[in-house]
Protein backbone atom coordinates (compact mmCIF):
# COMPACT_ATOMS: atom_id res chain seq x y z
CA UNK A 1 0.00 0.00 0.00
CA UNK A 2 1.35 3.38 -0.90
CA UNK A 3 1.77 6.17 1.65
CA UNK A 4 -0.99 8.14 -0.12
CA UNK A 5 -3.47 5.24 0.09
CA UNK A 6 -2.54 4.67 3.73
CA UNK A 7 -3.08 8.36 4.50
CA UNK A 8 -6.48 8.38 2.81
CA UNK A 9 -7.50 5.23 4.68
CA UNK A 10 -6.33 6.64 7.99
CA UNK A 11 -8.27 9.85 7.39
CA UNK A 12 -11.43 7.90 6.54
CA UNK A 13 -11.18 5.93 9.78
CA UNK A 14 -12.08 9.11 11.68
CA UNK A 15 -15.55 9.09 10.09
CA UNK A 16 -16.11 5.38 9.53
CA UNK A 17 -18.73 5.28 12.29
CA UNK A 18 -20.80 7.95 10.55
CA UNK A 19 -20.58 6.08 7.26
CA UNK A 20 -21.66 2.79 8.83
CA UNK A 21 -24.55 4.52 10.59
CA UNK A 22 -25.67 6.03 7.27
CA UNK A 23 -25.48 2.69 5.44
CA UNK A 24 -27.53 1.01 8.15
CA UNK A 25 -30.09 3.81 7.89
CA UNK A 26 -30.20 3.40 4.08
CA UNK A 27 -30.84 -0.33 4.48
CA UNK A 28 -33.59 0.28 7.04
CA UNK A 29 -35.24 2.89 4.82
CA UNK A 30 -35.12 0.54 1.79
CA UNK A 31 -36.71 -2.09 4.04
CA UNK A 32 -39.49 0.30 5.03
CA UNK A 33 -40.20 1.29 1.42
CA UNK A 34 -40.01 -2.23 -0.06
CA UNK A 35 -41.94 -4.00 2.70
CA UNK A 36 -45.27 -4.06 0.84
CA UNK A 37 -44.06 -5.39 -2.51
CA UNK A 38 -44.47 -9.13 -3.00
CA UNK A 39 -41.65 -10.76 -4.87
CA UNK A 40 -38.97 -8.20 -3.92
CA UNK A 41 -36.83 -9.21 -0.97
CA UNK A 42 -34.26 -6.90 0.60
CA UNK A 43 -31.29 -8.97 1.68
CA UNK A 44 -30.70 -8.59 5.41
CA UNK A 45 -28.20 -10.06 7.82
CA UNK A 46 -29.40 -12.67 10.30
CA UNK A 47 -29.49 -10.29 13.26
CA UNK A 48 -29.34 -13.08 15.82
CA UNK A 49 -25.62 -13.64 15.42
CA UNK A 50 -24.14 -10.75 13.48
CA UNK A 51 -24.36 -7.02 13.03
CA UNK A 52 -23.98 -5.93 9.42
CA UNK A 53 -22.60 -2.58 8.35
CA UNK A 54 -24.88 -2.79 5.25
CA UNK A 55 -22.21 -1.21 3.12
CA UNK A 56 -24.18 -2.54 0.16
CA UNK A 57 -27.97 -2.83 -0.09
CA UNK A 58 -29.23 -5.58 -2.37
CA UNK A 59 -32.58 -6.99 -3.39
CA UNK A 60 -33.61 -10.30 -4.85
CA UNK A 61 -36.55 -10.87 -7.19
CA UNK A 62 -38.63 -13.97 -6.50
CA UNK A 63 -40.80 -13.88 -9.63
CA UNK A 64 -38.54 -16.07 -11.81
CA UNK A 65 -38.87 -13.40 -14.52
CA UNK A 66 -36.33 -10.86 -13.28
CA UNK A 67 -33.26 -13.00 -13.74
CA UNK A 68 -29.93 -12.37 -15.40
CA UNK A 69 -31.26 -14.31 -18.41
CA UNK A 70 -34.67 -12.63 -18.35
CA UNK A 71 -35.88 -9.17 -17.39
CA UNK A 72 -33.12 -8.15 -14.97
CA UNK A 73 -30.69 -6.62 -17.48
CA UNK A 74 -33.43 -4.65 -19.30
CA UNK A 75 -34.56 -3.33 -15.88
CA UNK A 76 -31.00 -2.25 -15.10
CA UNK A 77 -30.82 -0.45 -18.46
CA UNK A 78 -34.16 1.36 -17.87
CA UNK A 79 -33.07 2.42 -14.40
CA UNK A 80 -29.77 3.67 -15.80
CA UNK A 81 -31.61 5.88 -18.28
CA UNK A 82 -33.46 7.31 -15.27
CA UNK A 83 -30.18 8.16 -13.55
CA UNK A 84 -30.21 5.17 -11.17
CA UNK A 85 -27.03 3.10 -11.14
CA UNK A 86 -27.69 -0.53 -10.27
CA UNK A 87 -25.93 -3.74 -11.17
CA UNK A 88 -26.42 -7.48 -10.81
CA UNK A 89 -24.93 -9.14 -7.76
CA UNK A 90 -21.35 -10.21 -8.25
CA UNK A 91 -20.80 -13.14 -10.54
CA UNK A 92 -19.64 -16.13 -8.46
CA UNK A 93 -15.92 -16.80 -8.72
CA UNK A 94 -16.36 -20.31 -10.06
CA UNK A 95 -18.29 -18.87 -13.04
CA UNK A 96 -15.49 -16.44 -13.96
CA UNK A 97 -13.60 -17.58 -17.08
CA UNK A 98 -10.23 -17.53 -15.33
CA UNK A 99 -11.50 -20.09 -12.78
CA UNK A 100 -13.43 -22.33 -15.18
CA UNK A 101 -11.08 -25.27 -14.58
CA UNK A 102 -10.55 -24.67 -10.85
CA UNK A 103 -12.23 -26.88 -8.26
CA UNK A 104 -15.43 -25.39 -6.86
CA UNK A 105 -17.43 -26.45 -3.83
CA UNK A 106 -20.87 -25.04 -4.44
CA UNK A 107 -24.48 -25.78 -3.62
CA UNK A 108 -26.31 -23.50 -6.08
CA UNK A 109 -26.94 -20.59 -3.69
CA UNK A 110 -24.38 -18.23 -5.25
CA UNK A 111 -25.67 -18.96 -8.76
CA UNK A 112 -29.24 -18.33 -7.67
CA UNK A 113 -28.42 -15.02 -5.97
CA UNK A 114 -26.44 -13.88 -9.01
CA UNK A 115 -29.32 -14.77 -11.30
CA UNK A 116 -31.96 -12.69 -9.49
CA UNK A 117 -30.09 -10.17 -7.32
CA UNK A 118 -29.66 -6.45 -7.79
CA UNK A 119 -27.30 -4.02 -6.02
CA UNK A 120 -29.00 -0.74 -5.13
CA UNK A 121 -27.46 2.71 -4.67
CA UNK A 122 -26.42 3.11 -1.05
CA UNK A 123 -23.66 5.70 -0.95
CA UNK A 124 -23.25 8.72 1.30
CA UNK A 125 -25.48 10.94 -0.84
CA UNK A 126 -28.45 8.56 -0.89
CA UNK A 127 -31.25 9.94 1.28
CA UNK A 128 -35.02 9.61 1.63
CA UNK A 129 -35.79 11.43 -1.61
CA UNK A 130 -33.37 9.25 -3.60
CA UNK A 131 -34.61 6.00 -2.05
CA UNK A 132 -38.24 6.95 -2.68
CA UNK A 133 -37.34 7.64 -6.34
CA UNK A 134 -35.33 4.41 -6.68
CA UNK A 135 -38.00 2.17 -5.15
CA UNK A 136 -40.83 3.79 -7.15
CA UNK A 137 -38.79 3.51 -10.34
CA UNK A 138 -38.13 -0.19 -9.75
CA UNK A 139 -41.79 -0.91 -9.00
CA UNK A 140 -43.01 1.12 -11.98
CA UNK A 141 -40.65 -0.73 -14.32
CA UNK A 142 -41.38 -4.31 -13.31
Amino acid sequence: MSNICAGIGRGQMTIVGEHIEHHRWVHDYYHKKLRGYDGIVLQSAPERYMESNYWLSTIRFEDNKHTIDGKLLPLIERLSRMGIETRPLWKPMHLQPVYKDAPAYVNGVSEHLFSCGLCLPSGPYVGEREINYIVQSIVDNL
